[in-house]
């Protein structure tokens, strides 16, 4: 410092009494910002309705009601509540109506096939049948091998069973039908527009392993298409503006690729991921992704990753959800805000590093209630909490008690639902924690209010 800038004989004492505070201060602002790096606020969800006691049935489907009410496909029955829980209708469909496939047509009501030569539709308001299509060549399949998909508008029907494609109107008419060998695979999936054309996904076991192909209706009849680039695996879903999203693996067979396409196979949106994506869920202009590395054990090595792409200006934003592993996105709302189906407490790469930061500091978070709670992997029951992610990247854990398994809904429907509301089967418990196969179950509807707000 220059001589004429000597400092006054109180400014040391001045800069030293800084020092000292910011040697307080520093251990308390590194804290601070630990502690609101690892804070995740977590709630309860609310209980809005229980349900009258059913057979308790693992593979019962939910479908949301285009009343704001829920559908439950059960063994051989299917039942209706409404947003109150009241239940509504309850019909037995029969023998060899188990495990059926079903979709709703805005035009027509709700579709059930048996998998095999019966197509029924439903009145959705008492459950009784506005008509019945028999399919002629029909043959009875497994729920694995048959397919059912409607247009978007409801006005077209696709179906498949274990040996032809068949298209129908909203009347149940027949339109036309195929045989599987002319599609060059095994079906694996099927769509229709609007305009009544038909894509089907053809699965297929070569040299690279399995690898889906697609075959659309055009001018001249089914022409092969490829929604997205070809990899090891190939699969894409349709959105509700009749666009496709996929996720390729690679030549590699590490980094995925994941696309948007329209359904001429027109390239929307292209990018590279460097780890397993797991899945994927479009709604509106919308369409969301959950990215994770590999696993050890039942250990991550790289923490999971959601993307969230903006259809309308192709914008992607990423967040880390640190040790909560997503496995679902259980629904997207308008403005973008996401609830993730996963399981929290899993010892990831981020956890450790905030033990060593902890460590480092001589902090003993194995002693301290409020920090271990933040800190040491939680071991909770899968399938019991969803992450509720706002697009500022705010999270906060909403959980609900053991004896409640959180279900997603059917596919087709998902659209329907009030975004916040959450379903989920009440059911009994043995001495492991584990459902009692031959007990009773509850359908329970909660609600995340900060969400519904």
């Amino acid at each position: 410092m220059d001589s004429e800038h000597q400092p006054d004989s109180t400014k040391p004492v001045v800069q030293r009494r800084s020092r000292a505070i910011l040697i307080l201060l520093v251990p308390a602002l590194v804290m601070g910002a630990l502690l609101l790096l690892i804070f995740r606020p977590q709630h309860q969800l609310e209980t809005i309705w229980r349900s009258d006691e059913i057979s308790y049935n693992p593979r019962a489907i939910l479908m949301a009601s285009p009343g704001n009410g829920v559908l439950m496909l059960s063994g051989q029955h299917i039942r209706a509540w409404d947003d109150a829980g009241r239940q509504l209708w309850d019909r037995e469909m029969g023998n060899g109506w188990d495990d059926c496939r079903w979709v709703y047509s805005d035009t027509a009501g709700l579709l059930v096939f048996n998998n095999g030569n019966i197509l029924r539709c439903l009145n959705i308001n008492d459950g009784s049948t506005n008509w019945q299509s028999s399919l002629e060549g029909g043959v009875q399949t497994t729920r694995r091998k048959s397919r059912l998909d409607c247009s978007p508008s409801g006005e077209f029907i696709a179906l498949a069973n274990s040996d032809k494609v068949f298209l129908l109107d909203d009347e149940g008419k027949l339109l036309h039908s195929m045989d599987h060998l002319t599609l060059q695979g095994e079906l694996h999936d099927l769509f229709v527009e609007d305009n009544g054309r038909l894509t089907t996904c053809m699965k297929q076991n070569g040299a690279m392993g399995t690898v889906y192909n697609y075959y659309r209706e055009g001018e001249e009849g089914y022409g092969q298409v490829q929604p997205l680039i070809p990899g090891r695996i190939n699969r894409a879903m349709q959105l509700d503006n009749g666009n496709y999203y996929g996720f390729a693996r690679d030549a590699s067979g590490h980094d995925q690729l994941v696309q948007l396409c329209t359904p001429s196979g027109a390239l929307l949106y292209s990018d590279r991921e460097e780890s397993m994506v797991h899945t994927g869920r479009g709604k509106g202009q919308w369409l969301a992704w959950i990215a994770s590395g590999a696993t050890h054990g039942n250990e991550y090595e790289i923490d999971s990753s959601i993307r969230l792409l903006d259809m309308e200006n192709m914008a992607v934003q990423s967040y880390q959800t640190g040790s909560y592993h997503a496995s679902l996105i259980y629904d997207i709302a308008d403005d973008g805000a996401l609830l993730l189906e996963g399981k929290p407490g899993a010892d990831s790469s981020i956890q450790k590093s905030r033990r060593n930061l902890l460590k480092s500091m001589r902090i003993n978070h194995s002693s301290n209630p409020t920090i271990a709670e933040l800190i040491a992997p939680r071991q909770a029951r899968d399938w019991n909490s969803l992450l509720y992610l706002q697009p500022d990247g705010k999270q906060a854990l909403y959980t609900c008690s053991d004896d409640v398994l959180i279900r997603h809904l059917y596919r087709n429907s998902r659209d329907r639902q009030e975004f916040g509301t959450v379903y989920g089967f009440e059911v009994e418990l043995d001495k492991q924690g584990e459902p009692i196969g031959s007990g009773m179950m509850r359908l329970v509807c909660m609600e995340i209010p900060t969400a519904k707000q």
